[in-house]
């Protein structure tokens, strides 16, 4: 790919991110919601780290809720993911 292509679906790419994160989830109801960090092989020697936090309907349908770039498994990184959870109404059914 050439550098332009990479440069425009990087933009594209974040304009979708922010949109996500600021969705409206105070509609949506979750019977759970998982929690857990993924790695990613970004280059040979390096690796790129997101905590992620999925919500999972009554009808098995899984949602990424929140996902930031984060830094090593470190409470800094959950504080950042956990932070945008906390400007929405997130409805967990008992």
């Amino acid at each position: 790919m050439s550098a332009n292509s990479v440069s425009r679906l990087k933009q594209q790419w974040e304009v979708e991110y922010d949109q996500s994160r600021k969705r409206d989830l105070s509609k949506r109801r979750y019977v759970y919601i998982l929690a857990d960090d993924i790695y990613c092989k970004v280059r040979m020697d390096d690796k790129l780290y997101l905590p992620v936090v999925i919500g999972v309907d009554n009808t098995s349908y899984k949602e990424v809720i929140a996902v930031v770039d984060g830094y090593r498994e470190s409470e800094v990184s959950w504080l950042e993911v956990l932070s945008q959870l906390t400007c929405q109404d997130i409805n967990i059914s008992p």
